[in-house]
């Protein structure tokens, strides 16, 4: 079984901690709780009023933040993507703990923490906009810089598991596909394996350059595809996707008596989930 790739995954939240002095707070204690979940992460901070949440599974959190004689100030909502290293620094004012202070994370603050370029294709993208065949590569071609290959290449003719992409230049055989941290990428012809379904994929990560040493392997973009967490309750999905020439209307070129020619397709399945007894 391949190794998994560390931090590929998950994600780590860090910061310092103060007062309005700007002196550290040792001590204070950090909440992350996820929201999808109800999962909850804690960590204290140092003597320089330092935090880490580390491995947190990707998804959106709130965040507290308390100490004995200082308000608790909360942040509602913040969004982690797998490789993320978000900072994010606290100043708590003096005052009793039953007091809240509430701040809003700005998403425009650039992160200092990393130079890659990257983009995430989110679990609403993937539900919501129609991708043909449903293959979830194209979804990556939202993303600046990501094409197919030109018609009778390589790239375009040894495709294992559907059809694969250009990133910036390089060719789809200089990529390495992820699912969940783990290399699906065919390490003979450098073709992805396995496809995972799109109901079964909560976020697409597209590693276009800069990115961490632990991506390394090859010259490409990374692709790391991450799945659903299961839950407490059994769930599941139907999907049906209709191509039907009933629904086509005549293009420019089209003669106005001839018939539109017969097309059917119809693409079926489902999803289901639930928790893992002990």
């Amino acid at each position: 079984m391949p190794l998994a790739f560390a931090q590929m995954n998950t994600a780590e939240i860090s910061g310092t901690i103060a007062d309005l002095s700007g002196s550290a707070l040792p001590g204070a204690r950090v909440v992350a709780r996820q929201i999808g979940t109800g999962q909850q992460f804690v960590s204290v901070s140092n003597g320089a009023g330092e935090f880490l949440l580390p491995q947190l599974p990707i998804g959106v959190y709130s965040l507290s933040v308390s100490a004995i004689s200082f308000k608790e100030t909360t942040m509602p909502r913040i969004e982690v993507h797998a490789g993320d290293r978000v900072r994010q620094d606290f100043v708590l004012e003096v005052g009793d703990k039953t007091d809240v202070v509430t701040i809003v994370a700005d998403p425009t603050d650039a992160q200092l923490e990393s130079a890659e370029i990257r983009d995430v294709v989110g679990s609403k993208q993937v539900a919501d906009l129609p991708v043909k065949d449903r293959q979830f590569l194209d979804l990556a071609l939202l993303s600046p810089g990501v094409v197919r290959p030109p018609g009778g290449t390589r790239g375009d003719a040894m495709q294992q598991a559907g059809n694969l992409i250009n990133i910036l230049g390089q060719r789809s055989g200089h990529n390495l596909y992820l699912v969940d941290g783990v290399t699906v990428t065919d390490e003979h012809f450098n073709n992805m394996v396995i496809a995972p379904s799109i109901d079964a994929i909560e976020e697409i990560n597209i590693e276009k350059t800069s990115y961490a040493p632990e991506f390394g392997g090859k010259s490409g973009a990374v692709i790391n595809v991450l799945s659903k967490s299961g839950s407490n309750e059994l769930h599941g999905s139907l999907f049906e996707f209709v191509r039907n020439d009933v629904f086509d209307a005549r293009n420019f070129f089209d003669s106005p008596t001839a018939p539109i020619p017969p097309f059917r397709e119809n693409q079926f399945g489902g999803s289901f989930g639930g928790p893992v007894r002990k």
